[in-house]
């Protein structure tokens, strides 16, 4: 499911899918005793798992409160690069963690391609600038590896790119980005949820600000974030 956080509350805006469960012990049994029959095709039953995050569920994911928020600029970005961060910044728009759950950034933008609403563009790859499906995109990896540093949740992977880029020092200083790939031996960007309570991810995209925003909601740890640097 993809939940949104509006005016002071959580709901759900695109509901989940069913999922579906084994019954081992009937199964094994079922499958000894056909194959002792000489059947080859063997139908098992399946039982119906609801999704854990439904509108009677809502109240215990403890989501019910901004936890951090990361931002970036995009000021001067060709139209290409706006594209793929909207279309990036979509694919986050909504995503849910439970506790203790492990982000990947890779998985949950899915294949950067024309049938998600990606563009080519420029990227860097392997220190170079070239043509490349979702250039920008890293844009939107930099800003959720901010909303993610202010929350204070660990940081599992994140890498950073291998020349200085003027759109990721503005609201924050150098240091703050995350660069992705998601070709053969490319990076990704990943954190832990470890706040206990379950964890909401927001995105808003600002065409005339020229400002990406996103905002992680849940139940606050207690916890500090001190910023020190760069050096």
């Amino acid at each position: 499911p993809r939940l949104r956080w509006s005016e002071g509350a959580v709901r759900i805006s695109e509901p989940g899918n069913d999922g579906a469960r084994l019954d081992q012990a009937t199964a094994l049994a079922q499958i000894t005793e056909q194959l002792w029959q000489g059947e080859r095709q063997i139908a098992v039953a399946l039982t119906a798992v609801p999704p854990q995050i439904r509108p009677e569920t809502l109240a215990s994911l403890g989501i019910v409160e901004l936890v951090a928020e990361g931002r970036s600029d995009f000021s001067g970005s060709a139209a290409y690069r706006v594209q793929n961060i909207r279309a990036g910044a979509a694919q986050m728009n909504g995503v849910v963690l439970a506790p203790g759950e492990e982000f990947s950034f890779n998985k949950h933008v899915g294949a950067i391609d024309e049938a998600n609403g990606f563009t080519e563009g420029y990227a860097i790859i392997q220190g170079r600038t070239q043509l490349e499906w979702g250039g920008g995109v890293c844009q939107v990896s930099t800003t959720v590896f901010r909303a993610a540093f202010w929350a204070g949740v660990p940081i599992s992977e994140r890498n950073q790119h291998s020349f200085r880029i003027s759109w990721y020092e503005v609201y924050e200083p150098i240091g703050m980005d995350a660069a992705i790939f998601t070709g053969p031996g490319g990076y990704d960007f990943r954190f832990v949820n470890d706040t206990g309570s379950w964890l909401l991810m927001q995105t808003e995209v600002d065409t005339r600000r020229a400002r990406l925003t996103v905002r992680l909601y849940g139940t606050k740890p207690d916890r500090e974030v001190v910023q020190t640097g760069p050096e």
